[in-house]
């Protein structure tokens, strides 16, 4: 019985020491450069791009930079891309007691100006979109409250899409639109004119979720970008061209080795009827269930010369 019992300790305390190690569960946003740099040196140094579903924890972000053999790094901008991306995973947190947390606020203002509202007062006219214009206010905080658990949320003050006030179409960028079309000026200032209260984007958080894992794996649920392949305006499978994603995904990883399963929720197409064309969409309410339902695996080979990537998925509605 001693030695059943000495075996089943080492065993629990070679367990809590892999889990509490340190906390690596940070999830790194899409438009992070670490991305950029690390596939960057992958190709000077003749590799396979890393692994294409994105984003990364801390744990594969460290993992994939150690591949990258420091002896070859041959100039000087190679070593300024490597240091800037172990910069990028040094941590970087306050602590309150046994928590870990950041906070972070960052205020924006732009104005949006263009002189022929008449014939250019659609979305779709605008080069500077729905997409690329920024929120007038992002409060962002993050908690490491333990070592294999970490947390964020993002509150964004924004304006939304703005009001469609005609059924030419059934595009919603082919319409007029109040606040970006019909407008000569226009700022992404809250309640100035002719922004209103009910152009206030309601949709927040745009980003926030939980992630949960331990080496080699991570379970990350809630609202973040997602990407599946190196395409540079989207993907065939899973694109980061949506403000957002709400999910639950599941990963884990190996030197040579990465599984991912996923599973992502969307709006139900019964919003998006001809009685609600033109409608404020975060006024309305539907019944259903759209959800996307994939997974991916990835291989490394020839020494890191050729990577191969295989996804499977369905859509259930």
């Amino acid at each position: 019985m001693r030695s059943k019992s000495t075996i089943v300790l080492c065993i629990v305390l070679t367990l809590e020491a892999s889990l509490f190690a340190g906390n690596l569960q940070k999830v790194h946003p899409l438009d992070s450069p670490l991305y950029r740099n690390l596939a960057t040196l992958y190709i000077l140094q003749g590799k396979a791009l890393p692994s294409t579903s994105l984003p990364y924890n801390e744990d594969e972000a460290k993992r994939l930079l150690e591949r990258i053999d420091r002896t070859k790094l041959a100039s000087h901008a190679e070593r300024v891309l490597y240091e800037a991306i172990l910069e990028e995973l040094e941590p970087n947190r306050k602590q309150a007691g046994n928590l870990g947390y950041d906070m972070d606020l960052t205020l924006t203002g732009e104005l949006y100006a263009h002189t022929n509202t008449s014939d250019f007062n659609a979305e779709q006219d605008w080069t500077y979109g729905y997409g690329e214009r920024k929120s007038l206010g992002t409060l962002s905080f993050e908690t490491w409250p333990v070592n294999s658990f970490y947390s964020y949320f993002e509150l964004s003050l924004m304006n939304n899409f703005g009001v469609l006030d005609q059924f030419e179409t059934r595009l919603p960028n082919g319409q007029p639109n109040t606040l970006y079309g019909k407008s000569p000026f226009t700022t992404n200032i809250i309640m100035v004119a002719p922004n209103a209260l009910n152009t206030i984007d309601l949709n927040f958080p745009y980003r926030a979720f939980v992630s949960l894992g331990s080496e080699h794996w991570n379970l990350q649920v809630g609202r973040d970008k997602l990407s599946w392949g190196a395409g540079k305006s989207g993907n065939l499978m899973v694109s980061n061209t949506m403000p957002y994603q709400q999910f639950g995904r599941f990963t884990t990883g190996f030197d040579r080795f990465k599984y991912t399963l996923l599973s992502s929720f969307y709006t139900h197409p019964q919003i998006y009827t001809i009685i609600n064309a033109g409608a404020n969409a975060q006024d309305l309410l539907g019944d259903g269930i759209k959800m996307f339902l994939a997974h991916r695996v990835e291989f490394r080979f020839l020494q890191d010369k050729l990577g191969l990537a295989i996804s499977e998925s369905m859509m259930y509605q």
